[in-house]
């Protein structure tokens, strides 16, 4: 799962850079403009840290098969 940091006003697209950062677990899942999103505890993350993420931005499929298996909906 990528994670993107923002980039400062003055950086160029060659300098701006994503980090990668592990899913620790789903939070939560709405649907915001026809889109499911996740809310993801980002690993070595404190919890007020955790980010609302768009379903197609998401590479974290045994997190989401997680989720879904211990919350019970869908």
């Amino acid at each position: 799962m990528v994670r993107r940091s923002s980039a400062s006003a003055n950086a160029t697209a060659d300098e701006e850079e994503c980090e990668a950062y592990t899913v620790e677990k789903i939070l939560k899942t709405r649907k915001r403009g026809g889109r499911r999103e996740y809310l993801i505890k980002w690993e070595g993350w404190p919890l007020d840290q955790s980010t609302w993420e768009a379903e197609s931005d998401c590479d974290c499929e045994e997190a989401i098969k997680q989720f879904y298996e211990t919350s019970g909906s869908q």
